[in-house]
Order: structure tokens, then sequence, then C-alpha cells
């Protein structure tokens, strides 16, 4: 039985946020899952319960609510998530992707999301962001649950904080609060941001900006991260 389900949505500290899971659940957890993991289980026409092994109690990934809920009906996990402000996170996230396309080292470890994109190499952020695949990103991978009924949501900016509050919670061991796969000088290679930009994908992400506002407000409410 799975008794926590933390939710990966990209570029939210989600790679930090699973080590320190590892660390305190190393025989019950499962791998980090990835997209190609979930078409994976999409082509074999299994349920996220069916596809884990047995012995798995928390499972943490690129994996949507609503791919998750035949194991959220059967479990009832807790439901943990991290959030960023949608404008950063959409920079974030296209600075990854076109470092990965730029760089060989990058493209040796992605070599499939490599091919599959290569000819998008001089993409612009504006291009990049106005994808429907690109918008909205953190509600299309939690629509399905409202978010009163999580266990808790973090945010990237108060990752430290957030993961001692959520470890004392829980009664975890380890709570360390070392952050990798931070990447900030991309940011500084690849894109210039003003307002103008800001602007853009703020209004491009107008769903994300309502559902960050809204964990905002019911962090404040529940007092999660609160010392």
């Amino acid at each position: 039985m799975v008794h926590l389900l933390s939710i990966h949505v990209p570029k939210t500290a989600g790679t930090s946020f699973y080590r320190l899971l590892k660390a305190n659940y190393p025989d019950s957890i499962s791998e980090s899952l990835r997209r190609e993991h979930v078409f994976d289980m999409q082509q074999q026409q299994l349920t996220l319960p069916e596809y884990l092994p047995e012995h798995v109690e928390v499972v943490h990934g690129h994996v949507t609510l609503q791919e998750a809920m035949p194991l959220i009906n059967r479990d009832n996990p807790r439901l943990v998530a991290f959030l960023r402000d949608p404008v950063d996170r959409v920079i974030s996230n296209y600075c990854y992707f076109i470092d990965l396309l730029r760089h060989p080292e990058q493209q040796q470890q992605n070599p499939e999301v490599y091919e599959l994109n290569k000819h998008r190499i001089n993409e612009s952020i504006f291009e990049y962001a106005a994808m429907e695949e690109n918008r909205n990103v953190m509600s299309d991978f939690l629509v399905g649950v409202p978010l009163q009924e999580f266990f808790f949501i973090g945010l990237q900016s108060t990752y430290a904080t957030d993961v001692k509050w959520l470890a004392q919670s829980l009664n975890w061991r380890h709570q360390t609060v070392e952050q990798h796969n931070v990447k900030r000088h991309l940011q500084e290679k690849y894109v210039k941001v003003d307002q103008g930009l800001r602007f853009y994908l703020r209004k491009l992400n107008a769903e994300d900006e309502a559902l960050y506002q809204e964990a905002m407000a019911l962090r404040q409410a529940r007092g999660w991260g609160q010392r």
C-alpha cells in the first residue's frame, strides 16, 4: 500500500525532494518516475498500482494526478507537491530545455528528448512559452484533486523551511535541505528577463497563476511551512 504520493511538477525542486525522500524511505520508495515511465505504463495498458513494484510505499515523479487516480482511489495516500511562481517556472523549464539541446553531455543523458527536439535549438522563449504543452503545466499536473485535500503544498522559493516543516510533521530521521540540479546561471545565459516578458508569460499561464495564489492562501491558512 502506498502511503505517500509526491507529484513532481517540472522545475519545482523535485530532484532535491526525491533525494530527501529516498534518504528517509530507502527500501520502499519508487524510482523517480519520468514521463518515459508513464508512457511505458500506458503502452502496456497498466494502471499505476499495477505498474509499481509490490514493495513500493512511497511514490515520486512526473506523474499527473489524473494518471495517479487509480492509486489514489485504492490507497488514499498523503498527497504532496511543490509549486513555483508560474513565470519563474516557465523560464527555468525553457533554460533547461535549450541547454539540453546545446550541450553534448546533456544530449547524452537525454538522447530521446534531444532527437525529438534538436530542430528547436534556436527557439526563443516566446515561441517555447506559446506552445500549448508548455502552458499551465502546474494546473495540468494537479487537476483532479482540490488543493485542500493535499497533505502539504510546498513552494520552490521556500524549499528549505518547507522540507524542515514536512520532515518534522512526518517524523523523518533525515531533514537535509541541500538542493540539487540548481542552475540559476542558465537564465542569464539564455533569457533576458524584463517586465514585458514576465507580463507575457503570466498572461499565458493564467490558470497556473490562479493555482499558485490559491496555494499561497491555503498555506497561510493551514500554517504549512511555518515554524
